[in-house]
């Protein structure tokens, strides 16, 4: 039975998706790690805002409809009609992204996205990167929803490791210019790659009109998405406001760096663990052992890996870069505590996901998320980059306590709704 499955898995592109995201993201952390050698903490601290900026416009560009194609398109009905939603949702994203883009192009004028004069500056540069980066999702998209897992993984993998290289070598002939502009070459080269197998799928058919729904799926996938991805740069868009030592900012985003290597252990989890909560969503005794067997799993590795985390990352930040950067393992210190915290309560919300709690995870995350930024801004002005570490470690462990808790509730009430539906 194992093997079947295992065989199963594979036929579907499973190993070939996830053995392709593990690369991707080794390389992205790797390139990050060498950049660093290039730049200065104040640059890092400039980059690292910009990236963070980028993936907020990103969302309002996409608005959603990337996750519309991908639940619809994924139905049983005719290729010519996913074509025509596909490329209906293509020209309300395009429209989408020209009216965002046009939006924010004015207010970069104001000089209201930082106190940094050259994050302004540079932001009308490192905004031509949307259109290329909002397009190249809904195509990864549709392919997905197409099931072809294998082609867009191989996609993604050579799109990456070319991006990577390119990065590295024109950062390290220009700096920071050198990384800004290549970052955006490589977005359309992404772009142009990823048509190359897209482009038969177009049909706009004026017959078509999109359902109701299509609007539905858009507006509650951008308000997910836009509360979890600004809570995932909190810290970032904090500092960036109040922070008068651009150069210590630059110290924390490089920490941050690291800690994305370890969250790539714990996606790998939720990855792995969600089908099977999807599965046993009408069996109680089943998805219950199915969440602790995980849970217990995902403590243990998040655990033994931050402790680790602990000790040997601050060795190996003063080795590489220099005693100079030895504040930066001061900063991992602290935030890996935020990692165990978060690593916590991620098993749970994909949990409550696979019972079809998409609303309660998306209030959940809108709630922590308005304590968080009041806890961390309030450290933060009080006690600057290290205020804010110790606000988002004290935000993740309430989080944590909040969604493990009322998680548990959501999941026994939709149990006792099923037990009643039966009888």
């Amino acid at each position: 039975m194992l093997k079947s499955l295992v065989k199963n898995a594979n036929s579907k592109g499973f190993f070939h998706l996830l053995t392709a995201n593990y690369f991707i993201g080794f390389l992205g952390l790797a390139a990050q790690l060498i950049v660093v050698k290039f730049l200065s903490p104040v640059e890092m601290g400039q980059i690292k805002t910009l990236q963070s900026l980028i993936a907020v416009i990103s969302i309002f560009a996409g608005f959603g409809f990337n996750t519309a194609v991908l639940k619809i398109c994924s139905e049983q009905m005719e290729l010519a009609k996913k074509r025509a939603i596909f490329s209906k949702n293509l020209i309300l994203t395009i429209i989408s992204i020209t009216l965002v883009l046009t939006f924010v192009y004015l207010l970069t004028s104001l000089e209201l996205f930082s106190q940094d004069s050259a994050i302004n500056e540079w932001l009308v540069v490192y905004l031509l990167i949307v259109p290329a980066s909002v397009l190249t999702g809904l195509f990864m998209t549709y392919l997905q929803a197409l099931k072809q897992i294998k082609l867009m993984a191989t996609v993604q993998s050579l799109i990456r490791l070319f991006g990577v290289g390119a990065i590295v070598i024109f950062t390290y002939l220009y700096g920071f210019d050198g990384f800004v502009w290549t970052s955006v070459f490589i977005g359309y080269i992404g772009l142009v790659g990823i048509w190359f197998f897209i482009r038969k799928e177009m049909n706009f058919d004026t017959s078509y009109s999109l359902e109701k729904r299509n609007y539905n799926y858009a507006i509650w996938s951008v308000l997910g998405n836009l509360v979890g991805t600004s809570a995932m740069y909190l810290d970032i868009f904090i500092l960036n406001s109040i922070s008068e030592d651009r150069e210590f900012f630059g110290f924390y985003s490089i920490a941050t760096i690291f800690l994305l290597g370890l969250n790539y252990v714990t996606s790998t989890i939720q990855s792995i663990s969600t089908p099977y909560f999807s599965e046993k969503s009408n069996d109680k005794e089943e998805f219950i052992r199915v969440l602790n067997k995980y849970f217990k799993l995902t403590l243990l590795v998040t655990v033994t890996i931050a402790f680790l985390a602990f000790f040997i990352v601050p060795l190996l930040i003063t080795f590489v870069y220099g005693e100079r950067y030895e504040v930066v393992g001061d900063i991992f210190k602290i935030l890996v505590f935020k990692y165990i915290f978060w690593s916590s309560l991620a098993l749970t919300a994909v949990a409550v996901l696979g019972i079809g709690g998409m609303k309660f995870n998306f209030m959940t995350s809108l709630f922590t998320s308005i304590i968080a930024f009041g806890i961390t801004y309030y450290l933060g002005i009080n006690y600057g980059v290290m205020g804010v570490a110790y606000g988002q470690v004290l935000s993740y462990f309430i989080a944590m306590i909040s969604i493990l808790v009322v998680g548990r509730m959501v999941i026994n009430k939709h149990f006792e709704k099923i037990g009643l539906e039966n009888e």
